[in-house]
């Protein structure tokens, strides 16, 4: 007898470990919040690039880790939104409030569009096809120089005037990625979200249970593609313009870095690998001029010592005391 998704038990997003406690988060999002009050304009712009990279981060790892799907494409989505969203500003005249989530609607179509090619099968067959659609994105972007601006970008357009000091900016993106933090979790911890998970660990179960395994994976694809879209309009949004490495191969395989260095079991895993890989491209080249080597070490030794990210660490650290 088949049982409904909905009847599933609702997942443990992250291997069943949880967000940090509701009042630490509170309190972290007071601190973030009052940052325009004590931080440098530096400080501010580089909290901005991180925060738009987390975002962008989390939405991966929506297909990564509670799908089970490595995009090597996701970056297609998060160009998307922000030439789309730029756009509309520039040519159209529309303001940020309307073709801001237009670009977050076209990412989403982009992201159905190849969503429907790619779930069709899984492992090497999802990682190609994902890697050929963004890298024919990336193309067009690249070539159609009289929508794009080709390789000097699309520029030309700001955010509201409210909005262009960079501390009014930093906390809009504050509050509109905290807000899609919150979604993303919710959506882990819905019976979708279940669903997602039983269908990631095994395909022919999950759909003897009466899931619709490629109709979940599909809405997920597109999920996450709307949430890269918006960190895409953010970011387009922040830099006056938008310009085609957003889509290139680099940046999707950035995401991925984020997403196993924190951990793709765990839903704040993206959050803490966003927010280190993202350090370590701020303080390291400073230090050397091999600074992407150096990177690369880190991240090696990470992902040897702790092959379920840094999350994992204080359950090891507990392990090991209880057998000492």
């Amino acid at each position: 007898m088949k049982q409904p998704a909905a009847a599933l038990a609702p997942p443990r997003p992250a291997g069943g470990h949880r967000l940090a406690a509701p009042a630490g988060v509170v309190l972290l999002l007071m601190v973030l919040a009052a940052a325009p009050a004590f931080a440098t304009e530096t400080l501010l712009v580089q909290g901005i690039q991180i925060l738009t990279f987390l975002l962008f981060a989390l939405s991966l790892n929506l297909l990564v880790g509670a799908g089970g799907m490595t995009s090597m494409g996701h970056a297609a989505m998060l160009a998307t939104g922000g030439y789309v969203a730029g756009y509309l500003t520039r040519h159209a005249g529309l303001g940020m409030a309307v073709a801001l989530p237009l670009g977050v609607l076209a990412a989403g179509v982009l992201a159905a569009v190849i969503g429907v090619f790619s779930i069709r099968r899984e492992h090497a067959y999802f990682i190609m096809v994902t890697l050929a659609f963004g890298q024919l994105v990336y193309t067009a972007l690249w070539k159609w120089t009289e929508v794009t601006g080709g390789d000097e970008g699309l520029i030309g357009f700001d955010p509201p005037a409210a909005l262009r000091p960079t501390g009014a900016y930093y906390l809009f993106t504050l509050a509109l990625v905290a807000a899609s933090a919150l979604l993303l979790w919710r959506i882990t911890r819905s019976p979708f979200g279940a669903a997602l998970s039983a269908a990631r660990d095994n395909r022919r179960r999950a759909a003897f249970a009466g899931i619709d395994v490629r109709g979940v994976q599909l809405v997920a694809f597109v999920i996450a593609g709307l949430f890269a879209g918006l960190a895409g309009g953010l970011q387009a949004y922040f830099q006056r313009g938008m310009f085609v490495d957003s889509a290139g191969f680099l940046m999707s395989s950035d995401a991925l870095v984020a997403c196993v260095l924190g951990g793709t079991s765990f839903f704040a895993g993206p959050i803490l690998g966003a927010v280190l890989f993202r350090i370590l491209g701020i303080v390291v080249p400073g230090v050397t001029p091999y600074w992407l080597f150096v990177v690369g070490v880190i991240v090696m030794i990470v992902a040897l010592a702790l092959p379920d990210g840094l999350m994992s660490l204080p359950r090891r650290l507990a392990r090991v005391r209880s057998r000492t």
